[in-house]
């Protein structure tokens, strides 16, 4: 039970030196909320979400949308795997 509550105490730990030259723009992070609220949005778009990830410095993957398939690099099940997405327009 010990190491349970050791490994817990742990995870909530948050190394000092990560934070301290941190800065992320909460101006912009609040911009984008806003937006969303405004358009009486209860989840975020894709772009969106990814742009908040973007600005915390957590690494996303880079989507691009097309508008046919010809546009995409890779159709069928590579197309998952690889994150082309096939959006019907």
């Amino acid at each position: 039970m010990y190491r349970y509550d050791y490994n817990l105490k742990l995870l909530r730990e948050t190394p000092e030196t990560i934070l301290s030259d941190f800065e992320a723009d909460s101006a912009k992070v609040k911009t984008i909320i806003a937006d969303v609220a405004g358009r009486k949005g209860v989840l975020l778009q894709l772009n969106e979400a990814i742009e908040i990830l973007n600005i915390y410095g957590i690494p996303a993957v880079e989507t691009i949308k097309v508008q046919k398939r010809s546009g995409c690099r890779c159709h069928g099940t590579q197309a998952r795997l690889s994150g082309c997405i096939d959006a019907r327009l």
